[in-house]
């Protein structure tokens, strides 16, 4: 289960509350906490993916630096 940050659970409760106040916004049209849920896991999971991937290049670039270093060395001696 997804922790959502105090900050935007209070947005939506005031973008529901001045919906109702002022008339400008529909109480039906305020997204719901499930919505909003969705979106920050598909961003963190994207995220999530990203890191790793870069991680994976990052060590496989490692990997072909020390082989070519290994090779140099054996020509030297």
């Amino acid at each position: 289960m997804l922790i959502i940050p105090k900050s935007i659970l209070q947005m939506h409760k005031s973008n529901q509350k001045y919906g109702q106040r002022e008339g400008e916004i529909q109480k039906d049209k305020v997204l719901e906490i499930k919505t909003i849920e969705g979106w920050i896991t598909k961003y963190f999971a994207s995220l999530r993916k990203e890191s790793a991937e870069q991680r994976v290049i990052g060590e496989a670039n490692k990997r072909i630096e020390n082989s070519g270093n290994s090779k140099n060395s054996h020509k030297r001696q």
